[in-house]
């Protein structure tokens, strides 16, 4: 476990001020939803996707905390927020900690706790649905999980010598075009294709673990066009979890143009308040 000192505010600034290039607006951070230090009944942690930060889905997740008095962590995974060079250097152990961090701030936070992951960072939510001793966690909302890439060469990724061969594929480096000014600013579109590698790692090490397992509460969330992960593996791990409380819903014809950020103000900003109140009305059926 974690041991976390008495405040954490000064905590998380001291963690985030060993870098010097986190983009302002990325760094680990607590929203408390009164008095700082004031625990609430709910806590949320928000858990972002591979190459992006919080603002992926902003305000999604503050939205729902405010409507629930919740206080709310948003983390950071190691490398993200920060240059491409940096996104290389993580590892799936990293991203782990960061899980498990992020899990025990919740529990200074809150009672109880929500889990919202977004693609890959719903990968570690699910990871971490897998995991004994989480009793407190009242509900996972997974959106746009990711648990197997759509496009299905990144299968290779998990093999031996992946990087060699993945490098061969696709070259030393891995970009892309942003839609905007801030999905450029507040996501890593260029770094070395290296980086794939614990992004594949975690899926793989998720895929190994059996959904049956999972018991508590799961909401997923998915669009069935989704062009950057594979929604026919989202379908077929959702069957397979064993929670007696679980929901998936497709949302159809959302604004982002790859079918995948499905809220937020950067890429889907018409569509966060009626995903919001979609996860607000799981959540109340559990109370």
């Amino acid at each position: 476990p974690v041991t976390l000192p008495a405040d954490l505010d000064a905590y998380l600034a001291e963690q985030e001020a060993r870098y010097n290039d986190i983009t302002p607006g990325a760094e680990k951070t607590i929203i408390w939803a009164g008095e700082p230090g004031q625990k609430t009944p709910l806590s949320i942690i928000y858990l972002h996707g591979f190459s992006a930060t919080r603002q992926e889905t902003a305000p999604l997740s503050d939205n729902i905390a405010a409507e629930l008095g919740a206080n709310l962590y948003y983390t950071r995974f190691t490398g993200h927020g920060r240059s491409g060079e940096a996104l290389a250097e993580a590892m799936v152990n990293d991203w782990l900690n960061d899980t498990n961090e992020a899990l025990e701030i919740g529990r200074r936070l809150g009672d109880e706790l929500i889990v919202i992951g977004v693609s890959t960072g719903a990968t570690a939510a699910t990871w971490l649905a897998t995991q004994p001793n989480i009793d407190d966690v009242r509900a996972f909302v997974l959106m746009s999980p990711n648990y197997a890439p759509n496009d299905s060469t990144a299968e290779i990724l998990t093999w031996p010598w992946a990087e060699s061969i993945a490098t061969a594929l696709i070259g030393p480096e891995r970009s892309w075009e942003p839609s905007n000014e801030e999905h450029g600013r507040y996501w890593t579109h260029r770094y070395p294709t290296k980086a794939l590698l614990p992004m594949m790692g975690l899926v793989k090490l998720t895929r190994s673990a059996d959904p049956a397992g999972i018991t508590r509460p799961i909401l997923m969330i998915y669009s069935p066009n989704d062009q950057v992960i594979n929604p026919e593996r989202v379908e077929t791990t959702f069957e397979q979890i064993g929670s007696p409380q679980k929901e998936l819903v497709p949302i159809q014809n959302g604004q982002d143009a790859g079918n995948h950020v499905l809220a937020g103000n950067i890429l889907s900003p018409d569509d966060t308040d009626h995903i919001a109140q979609i996860i607000l009305d799981f959540l109340h059926t559990l109370e």
